[in-house]
């Protein structure tokens, strides 16, 4: 877990997704602008809280679950999150 420094999930007390508390809540843990962050999620709710907390950007880790809508509503979309690199900085 590299690039992982918080998590944030369903029972840590926030609303559910798209509202954007809990993605706010671990920027503000790293003391990020959310707009540095990405959203790595797997349904359309996880595209929408990306949006909704300015986040700068929304990956889709696609199944073959996953509508056409849902796709084309990604900034990027990968087959698992294996297939996430990060290139140049990460400070």
């Amino acid at each position: 877990m590299r690039y992982v420094s918080e998590l944030c999930g369903a029972d840590d007390g926030f609303p559910p997704k798209p509202d954007p508390g809990g993605f706010l809540s671990i920027a503000s843990a790293l003391g990020l602008d959310p707009g540095r962050m990405l959203m790595v999620g797997d349904s359309m709710a996880d595209l929408a809280t990306a949006r909704n907390a300015g986040a700068g950007g929304a990956v889709l880790v696609a199944g073959s679950n996953i509508s056409d809508e849902t796709r084309q509503s990604a900034d990027a979309v990968v087959p698992n999150v294996d297939a996430i690199t990060v290139e140049g900085s990460v400070d």
